[in-house]
């Protein structure tokens, strides 16, 4: 029983901890979420383009029976584009600037001592 009542404190701080952040978390603009929006759009359109045009030149250069280079590089070119959006995304578009600046001012704000625990300045 204490081991339960031990579980349920842990995921009740666990769970205010995370209301807490979400709390303190700026509100994202609508400009932020257009400008995520359009580079995730050039991030796969542009594959699926250079598809496009390869696999015409290829269709014409090199013609195969039954197999349509275009359409086979549409698919590579859209696969490559999601792929490299989501990379992108991960990296760069989850935290929006104000969030970067403030964890940039608690990194600098916090330094290790000789020990090499951490200690706030």
């Amino acid at each position: 029983m204490a081991e339960f009542d031990a579980l349920e404190k842990k995921q009740e701080r666990l769970l205010i901890q995370k209301a807490d952040r979400l709390r303190d978390r700026p509100k994202r603009v609508i400009t932020f979420n257009a400008a995520v929006l359009g580079v995730y759009g050039w991030h796969v359109s542009v594959p699926v383009l250079l598809g496009v045009f390869l696999g015409r030149f290829m269709d014409n250069r090199f013609p195969v029976l039954h197999l349509s280079w275009t359409l086979n590089l549409i698919l590579i070119g859209f696969l490559a584009g999601i792929y490299n959006a989501n990379r992108w995304l991960k990296k760069e578009g989850t935290v929006s600037a104000p969030e970067k600046q403030k964890a940039k001012d608690t990194d600098k704000n916090t330094h290790t001592n000789q020990r090499g625990s951490a200690c706030n300045s």
